[in-house]
């Protein structure tokens, strides 16, 4: 294009690596919406006000390349079948990881008051990197963006495919910061810390059960009734399981899932019935023990 000359570089460590299909029962992966997925990150999330009619799905997952409790936020929009036009974004803190494949720089491009390479996606033909044509198109972006009060690093990765670079970049420059929720729908997590694990499903296929470091813990049943479990209590062992790779819930955020609000606080987790006549009674669980929560009368 205006006889530019695409020069093939190396990018590593930019796209996260291919995830599982999400649901909220997926372990390490959570999809819902911009906002819970903004409620789960220790970083501002960002989304493109600009997708041009396409459908999207959000996802929260383990990020595999930095430390336990990090999370990565992926979004894609187009048919889940990759036919016709896509648009990915990939957010985390403070890097994103994996490899996008093969591109070249195809030209700079200002976004968000700053100048970026607009990458195109290319084929290796023996030594060189030639880049595709025509409606194979595909294209990327990566973004470093400090946002939010105190202002925190987002990395950002943007790929798009069968759509034109004029449209991708304007996908680009739309991008905005996402209020976060105030509760999540997890079914299995721990606490901000690692140290608490929670399901659903513990004593009775409905119960939400917690456990202090496979030690001792609780779990409440949607009529109120409170089993608390470990040293001292009816049921001396609470558990031999035990999934270090769930989802973590942070600091001050709640889990509303199944009937049951769990909120972690201070690295303990009180988990209570949201509704009806058991509404409060429930469990709380921290280093200290368990504590068995009556409802209101």
């Amino acid at each position: 294009m205006h006889g530019r000359v695409p020069v093939a570089v190396a990018v590593s460590a930019v796209l996260l690596a291919c995830a599982p299909s999400a649901s909220a029962q997926t372990i390490g992966v959570l999809e819902g919406t911009w906002e819970q997925a903004a409620a789960m990150a220790d970083f501002p999330v960002l989304r493109p006000a600009r997708t041009f009619g396409l459908s999207g799905r959000v996802t929260v997952e383990r990020n595999g390349c930095e430390a336990p409790g990090k999370v990565a936020v992926r979004a894609s929009f187009g048919r889940r079948s990759g036919k016709g036009p896509q648009l990915q974004v990939y957010e985390a803190h403070p890097r994103l990881c994996g490899d996008p494949g093969q591109v070249s720089r195809f030209r700079k491009v200002r976004v968000r008051g700053r100048a970026v390479w607009l990458y195109a996606f290319c084929e290796v033909v023996g030594t060189q990197c030639r880049v595709r044509t025509g409606g194979e198109r595909s294209w990327m972006v990566k973004l470093r963006l400090r946002t939010g009060t105190p202002r925190v690093l987002t990395a950002v990765g943007l790929t798009g495919s069968g759509i034109s670079a004029r449209r991708f970049v304007r996908a680009a420059r739309s991008l905005r910061a996402v209020t976060p929720a105030s509760s999540v729908p997890l079914e299995e997590f721990l606490s901000s810390d690692g140290s608490i694990w929670c399901r659903i499903g513990e004593y009775d296929p409905t119960d939400r059960f917690c456990v202090w470091q496979g030690e001792y813990g609780g779990a409440v049943l949607l009529d109120g009734t409170v089993q608390l479990c470990g040293a001292g209590q009816a049921d001396s062992v609470c558990t031999s399981f035990w999934n270090q790779y769930a989802l973590r819930l942070r600091d001050g955020l709640s889990s509303d899932f199944g009937g049951y609000l769990c909120t972690e606080q201070a690295g303990a987790i009180t988990c209570t019935v949201k509704d009806g006549p058991a509404a409060g009674s429930g469990f709380r669980v921290s280093a200290a023990g368990p504590e068995a929560l009556a409802g209101a009368p």
